[in-house]
């Protein structure tokens, strides 16, 4: 991380995200980072962006339900007088339910785990935690019928995709966009849905109209990326992560899949460069997989030696792996 402190704001990755709140009049990047973390299920890893991204949204929430923190950013106090945005109950709760899960069992925590500030983070979090809780009681005055009626209808939504009720979450989204067609908050909750139906035309449809409401929504290349992937669009996998990734250069994930594309299209050189980012970092997750195709890519192109390199560190890895408690 190129700056990293306890404060919930205290990350490249959370500030980044902050800039493409404020520079859109939409509400969507707050759902989406809280689903985006709550959507994993207990036995996959949480990765430390999507951490950040998810306090970053919590802290938002728990700042619109009159609970701000210590060092709240003068522009997300601004953004929030402007778009007059208020979050329901449904939401807080669902931010409480992401930061018990970052606390106990996520790649940030494992990160702060290895420092001398790690009691302090945890500290930051449950104090965060502790006042979304304290707002449970308070009555919260929405703004006009429509603009109600919208959010709520997300926020709905948004809940129904962290448990998993995919159709049930559709037939929200299919009544907002009854009161607003061209929302691009709508029309991103709606492609989560989609990808998580397989219905994976759709997801681009749903992203191409995102996009064309003008607003900066750069995980709409990331959610698009993947719908491609399964249709085995590789070139368009590459374009999207390629946008995407100068954006959120610290998202193992997106150099993954944007590698495997390369090497399904057997542009093996390219595939090699980002197996590698992922080797240099030491992703947890990804560090396995890594050697292993970037071995086939090695292969591929006649460096058999540095084929068989890899496949040792990938023996080694499992071999770690085994000995573990």
């Amino acid at each position: 991380m190129g700056s990293w402190d306890v404060s919930v704001f205290g990350n490249d990755e959370a500030r980044e995200w902050l800039s493409e709140l404020i520079l859109s009049t939409s509400t969507e990047p707050i759902f989406r980072a809280l689903v985006n973390a709550a959507k994993v299920r207990d036995d996959e890893y949480l990765q430390a962006p999507e951490c950040e991204r998810a306090l970053a949204a919590a802290e938002l929430v728990a700042s619109a339900r009159g609970k701000p923190g210590a060092e709240i950013p003068a522009a997300l106090t601004a953004w929030l007088s402007e778009q007059k945005f208020v979050a329901g109950t449904q939401i807080a709760d669902l931010a409480i339910r992401v930061l018990d899960r970052i606390a106990e069992n996520s790649e940030l925590k494992e990160l702060w785990s290895d420092t001398d500030s790690a009691e302090d983070w945890q500290t930051a979090v449950r104090g965060l935690q502790q006042r979304l809780r304290e707002t449970r009681d308070l009555s919260i005055e929405r703004g006009t019928e429509q603009n109600v009626s919208i959010e709520d209808l997300c926020e709905e939504a948004a809940v129904l995709v962290a448990e998993h009720r995919f159709a049930d979450a559709m037939a929200k989204y299919e009544v907002a966009l009854e009161l607003a067609p061209k929302s691009p908050t709508v029309f991103m909750g709606r492609a989560i849905c989609h990808l998580w139906m397989q219905q994976y035309e759709k997801v681009i449809e749903d992203i191409n109209k995102a996009l064309s409401a003008g607003d900066p929504i750069t995980d709409a290349y990331n959610l698009r990326s993947q719908a491609f992937f399964h249709l085995k669009k590789y070139k368009n996998v590459v374009a999207d992560l390629s946008t995407y990734l100068r954006s959120r250069p610290q998202h193992n994930e997106g150099y993954l899949i944007r590698a495997m594309a390369y090497e399904n299209l057997e542009q093996f050189p390219n595939a090699i460069n980002d197996y590698t980012v992922l080797i240099e970092r030491k992703s947890h997750e990804h560090l396995h997989d890594s050697f292993i195709h970037r071995a086939h890519c090695y292969e591929q192109i006649g460096r058999h030696d540095l084929a068989a390199w890899d496949r040792q560190r990938a023996t080694q890895l499992e071999s770690a792996t085994a000995h573990l408690p």
